[in-house]
């Protein structure tokens, strides 16, 4: 078992993030945030409104995106929010064949490859 309670999910793209979560059984989408700090800020405001469990026991994964990712890896880090930046290959290897995709099912799928 993990030492994190609650599993996060996030698609990067170049101006906007995605991001799921996994809770209580459930994988849930949270919604779209601009890819700043000010969008990494209004996620975990509403998701700490949502759930009840401190920071240090959350886990944020994401495709590793290039330059597009790199800003919210370093914001996690500095706010000691635990993280990982995954090789969008061995996520889409975990999944198997797909059809049909958009950000929202990515930041699930995701979500789901961490937990």
């Amino acid at each position: 078992m993990s030492n994190y309670s609650l599993i996060i999910g996030s698609d990067i793209s170049k101006f906007v993030i995605d991001v799921s979560f996994h809770y209580q059984g459930l994988a849930c989408y949270l919604g779209q945030f601009e890819n700043s700090e000010k969008g990494y800020s209004a996620f975990v405001k509403i998701l700490s409104k949502k759930v009840s469990i401190p920071k240090n026991e959350w886990f944020v994964c994401f495709e590793n995106t290039g330059v597009y990712s790199k800003p919210i890896l370093h914001w996690l880090i500095t706010k000691n929010i635990a993280c990982r930046e995954e090789n969008a290959l061995n996520i889409s290897k975990s999944l198997g064949i797909r059809r049909g995709k958009d950000d929202k099912v990515d930041s699930l799928d995701i979500c789901l490859y961490a937990y």
